[in-house]
């Protein structure tokens, strides 16, 4: 890159940023904040849940979160975040194409009890308990690694529905919805307090549903 194309402070940016996570699907609200505002565009910034996120350069960022846990800085003191729960997302089992539930459409909560669920990094306290491992080694540290020991037919995991939807290989893999009582992972957006602007505001409401023909 040349002196002269390496962007300056004083040079105004004209985009707005919005950050995501896997299988979050931010696209309608980029087509509503086009509707919307016509000054400044919106790009969406996808990113990889490891770690802090919410630390990146996006102005905005839409975060998962397990069940009661909220995005890093938001519940802190001195709180640096603000942060607002879009919604929670269903739960999934995942089991491997050759299971005897491979195929299924949704499985009660109650009646987990009856399949070997695989603990990883991912599986959330609020879910069922799933089976420990003889060594804690092979305990898979990311969705995608237990993901690959499901094919193998070892087991099935829980996780995000949508992530699920995201992330399985359709040959190898098997979604089932998990319903009755049971917490799911939940979105926020969330943004440092000190970009907390009327342009932060207006992209809140267009991620609640705001449209160009909504009264302000």
């Amino acid at each position: 890159m040349t002196e002269s194309t390496v962007p300056t402070e004083a040079e105004p940016r004209n985009t707005v940023t919005l950050g995501f996570v896997r299988g979050i699907a931010p696209s309608r609200w980029q087509t509503r904040w086009n509707e919307v505002r016509s000054r400044r565009r919106l790009d969406l910034v996808p990113l990889e849940q490891v770690g802090d996120v919410t630390s990146g350069e996006t102005d905005m960022t839409l975060v998962r979160c397990q069940p009661g846990a909220f995005p890093a800085g938001a519940r802190t003191e001195p709180r640096t975040r603000h942060a607002v729960q879009l919604y929670e997302e269903a739960v999934a089992l995942v089991v491997d194409t050759d299971h005897e539930l491979a195929g299924e459409a949704s499985i009660d909560v109650g009646d987990l009890d009856l399949v070997h669920l695989l603990d990883y990094e991912g599986h959330s306290a609020d879910w069922p308990t799933p089976q420990p491992w003889d060594d804690p080694a092979w305990r898979p540290t990311d969705h995608r690694a237990a993901l690959e020991l499901v094919a193998t037919g070892v087991g099935a995991i829980l996780m995000p529905l949508p992530l699920a939807r995201h992330m399985i290989a359709k040959k190898q893999h098997s979604i089932i919805e998990v319903t009755g009582e049971i917490d799911g992972t939940r979105v926020f957006a969330t943004w440092n307090i000190s970009r907390d602007d009327d342009e932060m505001q207006e992209l809140m409401g267009v991620l609640r549903g705001r449209t160009a023909r909504s009264s302000r």
